[in-house]
């Protein structure tokens, strides 16, 4: 049976969170700078792994807020690593140059890339 992981972006980071902790069938979810209302998705229910990666210049996920949901994921015991980078929101769209940062869309996604090998990759049989 494939391994099938949650990605999403902005409004679908914020979904991508609502799935993990209320649907099942995905191995891992992977959130780019989207937070669901907190007072409406429980973050510390997601049981799957979890990677999540925010700007620190952002309006919408402003510091406070993914600083709230990480303590959420914390307390929940949620395995997940989440990232920060010196951007703003929107920092992986290309076609936004006036957010688009290469240099950390280009860390984002290498850590993407790996976190979901890692996650979705079968054992080999001995």
């Amino acid at each position: 049976m494939p391994k099938v992981a949650v990605i999403g972006f902005c409004l679908g980071g914020a979904l991508t969170l609502a799935a993990a902790s209320t649907l099942t069938g995905f191995e891992a979810a992977v959130c780019f700078y989207g937070i669901p209302p907190l007072d409406q998705v429980e973050p510390s229910q997601i049981s799957i792994s979890l990677q999540a990666h925010f700007a620190t210049q952002d309006d919408w996920c402003n510091p406070t807020l993914v600083g709230q949901l990480e303590e959420r994921l914390r307390q929940g015991q949620v395995p997940f690593t989440l990232y920060r980078y010196e951007a703003q929101h929107a920092f992986m769209n290309a076609t936004r140059p006036e957010v688009y940062d290469a240099a950390a869309a280009t860390l984002a996604w290498d850590r993407l890339l790996t976190f979901l090998n890692a996650q979705l990759s079968s054992p080999q049989p001995v």
